[in-house]
């Protein structure tokens, strides 16, 4: 597979304007990181990233997932991919089908969550020490895939996770974006792909803005992997 660095093409606000990013992210993240991991941790350039993003019914706890995609990543490397549509228990929403294009006739020939997401967790490697989840307001999306672990009778451990919707509203506050939805970010960092509501190339896409959010982090000083999940952790404590 290729490396992301490689197909992205970022926005360069020249080398002032990226180097004053980095400085105003290191003053808004001074004392997130516990002294003890302080220079320790795996460099991002190692990091086992699991970049996941499902495709859904709706926005509620009873809504189903429709489409599963993900990709496994070396540092900035793509590994591996993963995309599969889940047939719901119900019809899908028409608003809903003209938001992702996944309509209720393309997944009717395809398998419910009760198959697929043991497919997928297979695939994943569940719980494989060092491997950190990734997603654009992972909250969203674990919550997901917790429900169809639990559909499917199998353990779920929440993972590590870094959760790119906070890592950019840290790293680029308004006005160097104007919102920090996936494809405002992902226009930024001037991804090869384009969000459009489909699990895989929102993957694709999220892993592209991490690798753009992830230097930045690092010329700010936080250049481990563990860093960036207790930067995530400390954010999500300080929201109202």
């Amino acid at each position: 597979m290729d490396s992301l660095t490689e197909r992205r093409s970022p926005s360069d606000p020249g080398p002032g304007g990226r180097a004053e990013l980095a400085r105003a992210l290191a003053r808004r993240l001074e004392g997130a990181l516990p002294p003890a991991l302080e220079g320790l941790g795996t460099p991002l350039e190692r990091a086992d990233w699991l970049v996941v993003d499902v495709e859904t019914t709706g926005l509620g706890r009873a809504c189903e997932i429709t489409e599963i995609g993900a990709l496994r990543m070396r540092g900035t490397q793509v590994v591996d991919e993963f995309e599969e549509l889940v047939r719901p228990s119900a019809p899908i929403p028409p608003f809903i089908e003209k938001m992702t294009g996944i309509t209720t006739d393309m997944v009717a020939g395809a398998d419910p969550v009760q198959a697929v997401y043991p497919r997928f967790a297979a695939w994943a490697g569940a719980g494989a020490p060092g491997r950190v989840l990734v997603a654009h307001n992972a909250d969203f999306d674990m919550g997901f895939l917790a429900r169809a672990s639990r559909a499917c009778s199998m353990p779920w451990r929440t993972p590590p996770s870094v959760d790119t919707l906070s890592l950019a509203r840290l790293a680029l506050p308004r006005p160097v974006v104007a919102n920090h939805r996936l494809g405002t970010v992902a226009r930024y960092f001037r991804t090869a792909t384009a969000p459009g509501h489909r699990a895989l190339g929102d993957a694709r896409a999220t892993g592209e803005v991490l690798c753009g959010l992830a230097g930045l982090a690092a010329e700010a000083g936080f250049g481990h992997v563990e860093d960036l999940v207790a930067v995530c952790r400390w954010y999500a404590t300080r929201r109202p």
